[in-house]
């Protein structure tokens, strides 16, 4: 009946049970009974005076073995005795997991990191199912007792009468000590979650400390709140200053001046404040919901979105008219105008496309330094392509989408943890929720680039450039779809590619948008820009991040990266190729700055782009990392390190320790019931955890 011990393991001591002191568990091989069927046994052993109920518990037991076979557990409980006895190997209040013949031996299983309050919810259910089944043995032999006392007409009857009740006997012992047993582990389960809180706080602050790099240590009211507060605050109080003393309204237009029917100046309110209102509702809502696809970032998503598009936009302002007054060499009082306004807005969007390299890896303070000095190199760029070379892209596919696209991927390069055995894909994923809500942010986007595309273009070239951008957004569109069906596994659509790519057609016509294209022309563009954005999402990002080490959050080198350098390609072949008639006769030397050349100050202007947006972003985000403190290593995309959350955040949270509450005072049946709901929301919690949502690297 004993066999060999196949492996032990040490588990901690209880010292609150009843004798005090710990042990070791030994798990040991034996031949099972001939009732228990065929198989082996894996029986648990506590090398002390006193036996408690099994440890490892059940399902730690059952959870590990290679293949995943189900295994039966039986409650052994026939013998008060502490010691095994060939009647009852475990003693009193053990329990045996019955195997197949053809799992591995007990060295094959892991006995550390699942002993959770789920285990002892097992071990409750399995003592619950013992005890209904010892009842209807008893009940089973009362039927039996009453059938023998009609027939006890000889001696056999009589013995075996005797027997009955010899067994009834046994089996309510057993059943006193199940219950028994069962109050027990309800104690167990209010220590346990106990014990499990302590641990998982004093977890969390070792974690904290091992990391300090990257740990806030005082995020929560301490020096690294303060510090946020103060250069924010002083930050903000200089813009203030600085608009008091040299920013003013320009004069109201009059529509009815001479020569005001053909020129809409920029303090025309009716020609471009709709215009301003499209590009705001990209900004807040457009590229805010699009970032919320992280299933624990809704907060930061939407939260640092409108802060840092706030500061953008006041100080985009200034900087964009001090290069425009240092291109000319004239200085004076800024007349603020609605045009300056749109400028501002641009500038916003090149900060929220390089968030998206950046969201949920960056602390709030990182990311109001970066937003001050890109602003500052954004204007440079400004300064040196479309002021000085005077490149043409009314859409900004070079000087907002290709900036900001690199800017954001040279700073994520340094500001990412690089800490190993980190991991950073966790809760870098989406869910079924949180990709809708996304969609949102998609479609407010798809809708209103034409807009943006058309903002600051002369108002007789308006119509162009929104037809233009409304053919490549549907060329877009469409080929992400078939292409995604394409590439992706199973023949199946994918979120990522219908929530980005589709929109990589408005991104690729900016620079030609005011251009003769033709409706076949910007159809193509779409289409090729579509096509190159699907797969970048499909097969460039996992590419770079392996191979560079940039960790793209949203994958914006797929969605405005790439089609940015095919937009300024294109724009300089769209140049190139122009003829007289093709503008009405106009010769083609008289519509561009540069004439035939315009195609090269193209090339030019994005290779200068290019490399100002590299260089500045690695600078910015070398310096950054080492001046400032991000988010704690264990809490990457994730709402809590800086916001208060609900006591539902994540969802799933509150359901359990509901269930858990309730199970511990529940009947038996109910109790099933209990473990069972506690057993699916874990599992649920799990498979969003390891990977049920979409790999955010690949997501804008």
């Amino acid at each position: 009946m004993f066999g060999r011990t196949d492996s032990i393991a040490s588990l901690p001591g209880d010292d609150r049970r009843e004798g005090g002191g710990g042990g070791d568990v030994e798990l040991t091989t034996v031949e099972t009974p001939q009732h228990m069927g065929p198989g082996r046994a894996i029986m648990t052993r506590v090398n002390s005076n006193v036996m408690t109920p099994p440890l490892p518990r059940p399902s730690a037991i059952s959870r590990k073995f290679t293949g995943g076979q189900s295994v039966e557990i039986l409650v052994n409980s026939n013998n008060s005795s502490s010691s095994p006895t060939p009647s009852s190997p475990l003693g009193g209040g053990g329990i045996t997991v019955i195997l197949p013949d053809d799992v591995a031996s007990p060295g094959d299983f892991y006995l550390g990191e699942d002993i959770d309050t789920e285990l002892h919810k097992q071990e409750f259910d399995h003592l619950n199912n013992t005890i209904n089944k010892l009842r209807d043995q008893i009940t089973r032999l009362a039927h039996l007792e009453s059938d023998q006392m009609q027939r006890i007409d000889s001696q056999e009857a009589r013995e075996r009468l005797e027997r009955l009740h010899h067994d009834r006997d046994e089996f309510q012992v057993r059943l006193d000590r199940a219950v028994s047993n069962r109050k027990e582990a309800i104690q167990r389960i209010r220590e346990r979650k106990t014990e499990i809180k302590s641990t998982k706080q004093a977890i969390d602050h070792i974690s904290e400390l091992s990391y300090p790099s990257y740990g806030d240590h005082h995020h929560h009211g301490g020096r690294r709140f303060d510090l946020f507060f103060v250069l924010f605050g002083i930050m903000q109080v200089a813009i203030m200053v600085l608009y008091w003393l040299f920013v003013d309204y320009e004069a109201p237009y009059d529509p009815h001046a001479s020569g005001s029917d053909d020129v809409h100046p920029g303090n025309d309110v009716f020609g471009y404040y709709l215009y301003f209102i499209d590009v705001s509702f990209m900004m807040y809502i457009g590229f805010g919901y699009l970032m919320t696809f992280l299933r624990r970032y809704g907060f930061g998503s939407l939260g640092f979105c409108f802060l840092l598009s706030a500061l953008a936009v006041e100080w985009g302002v200034l900087c964009l008219e001090l290069v425009r007054q240092f291109a000319v060499r004239q200085y004076h009082v800024i007349h603020l105008n609605m045009l300056g306004l749109i400028d501002g807005n641009f500038a916003a969007v090149t900060i929220l496309i390089s968030f998206g390299a950046l969201i949920g890896k960056t602390s709030p303070l990182q990311m109001v330094f970066l937003v001050f000095f890109e602003i500052v190199f954004y204007a440079l760029a400004f300064l040196v392509c479309a002021l000085k070379l005077q490149m043409v892209d009314v859409g900004g596919s070079i000087a907002i989408h290709t900036f900001g696209a690199f800017f954001g991927l040279s700073a994520s390069y340094f500001l990412s943890p690089k800490i190993e055995n980190i991991d950073m894909h966790k809760h870098k994923t989406s869910r079924y929720s949180s990709d809708i809500f996304a969609m949102i942010g998609t479609v407010f986007l798809w809708v209103l680039w034409p807009s943006f595309n058309a903002g600051i273009a002369l108002h007789e070239l308006r119509y162009r450039v929104i037809m233009n951008t409304v053919l490549a957004l549907i060329g877009s569109c469409v080929t992400t779809f078939v292409l995604s069906r394409l590439l992706r596994p199973h023949r199946k659509f994918d979120m990522v590619d219908v929530q980005n790519a589709t929109l990589a057609g408005g991104v690729a016509v900016g620079c030609s948008a005011d251009l003769v294209l033709g409706p076949g022309g910007a159809l193509l563009l779409g289409m090729v820009a579509g096509g190159l954005s699907t797969t970048g999402f499909c097969h460039v990002s996992a590419f770079v991040e392996k191979k560079f080490g940039i960790q793209d959050t949203c994958g914006i080198l797929n969605l405005h990266g790439l089609p940015g350098i095919l937009g300024a390609v294109a724009s300089a072949v769209v140049v190139g190729v122009a003829r007289d008639d093709v503008y009405g006769g106009v010769p083609v030397s008289s519509l561009f700055p540069h004439g035939a050349n315009q195609g090269r100050i193209q090339i030019y202007s994005l290779l200068i782009t290019l490399a100002i947006a590299i260089g500045s972003g690695a600078l910015m985000g070398f310096t950054t990392s080492h001046l400032f403190d991000g988010p704690s290593s264990r809490n990457l995309f994730e709402d809590s390190e800086y916001w208060h959350v609900s006591h539902d955040y994540g969802n799933l949270g509150a359901n359990i320790a509901a269930l858990q509450s309730s199970s511990s005072s529940s009947s038996s049946a109910p109790s099933r019931t209990t473990a069972s709901n506690l057993r699916t929301i874990n599992a649920h919690e799990e498979e969003e955890g390891e990977g049920d949502g979409s790999d955010s690297s690949s997501h804008y």
